[in-house]
């Protein structure tokens, strides 16, 4: 009897990393959160996935648009510096960039409206 019950608090033990690991999506969402305190100025607003039906000529198949606003209106002289910066906060990431390349992201572009993005290289 008592080897039955310690069988089954080491199966359980072992088990246990996989019962409590955070799934992909949900470490994601963590790693996400760093970029709501980019600045007092900007504001992320979240991300959208992108999946591209016909492959580009460089084969991103897949991307992540990651969206912010601004409080007040960007200067356009200012927005390459605000690009870089968001970037260089992905790239600088280890953990953000494991889980992007482990769901399938090939890539990653700022927002700061409806109508332009800007890729990360």
């Amino acid at each position: 009897m008592v080897r039955q019950w310690f069988f089954v608090l080491m199966v359980s033990i072992g088990c246990a990393p996989a019962v409590f690991a955070e799934s992909p999506t949900r470490q994601l969402h963590l790693a996400l959160a760093d970029m709501e305190r980019i600045s007092s100025d900007m504001y992320f607003i979240g991300y959208q996935s992108v999946e591209l039906s016909q492959p580009d000529q460089y084969g991103v198949r897949k991307y992540m648009v990651l969206d912010f606003r601004f409080t007040e209106q960007l200067a356009h002289k200012d927005t390459d510096a605000q690009v870089r910066r968001i970037c260089r906060r992905v790239l600088d990431n280890p953990v953000l960039l494991k889980d992007l390349s482990s769901m399938g992201y090939e890539m990653v572009s700022v927002a700061f409206d409806e109508a332009d993005q800007f890729d990360c290289l």
